[in-house]
C-alpha cells in the first residue's frame, strides 16, 4: 500500500475518533449476482435481483470518493 493510502486511512480513523464521523475506508462490492456456474453448493445463481445501471454505479462511486473511501474492491 502506498504512503498516500496509509495517510487517507489514518485521516478516516482520526475523523472517526475525534468527530464520531464514520467513513467506509475500504468497500467490497459485488456488482452483480449473475453466475453461470450453477454449483450445487451455491445459491447465488438462483437469486434474481434488480441490478444498478452504469450511471447509478458511477454515482455511488463518486459518493464513496467524496466520503473519503480509499479503496473499492469489485
Amino acid at each position: 500500500m502506498k504512503k498516500y493510502d496509509w495517510f487517507l486511512m489514518a485521516t478516516a480513523i482520526l475523523k472517526l475518533r475525534l468527530f464520531k464521523k464514520s467513513t467506509p475506508v475500504v468497500v467490497s462490492w459485488a456488482v452483480t449476482n449473475r453466475c453461470n456456474s450453477k454449483c450445487k453448493y451455491c445459491f447465488r445463481w438462483k437469486q434474481e435481483s434488480a441490478e444498478l445501471n452504469t450511471e447509478q454505479i458511477f454515482s455511488i462511486i463518486d459518493e464513496l470518493a467524496e466520503m473519503g473511501t480509499c479503496r473499492i474492491m469489485f
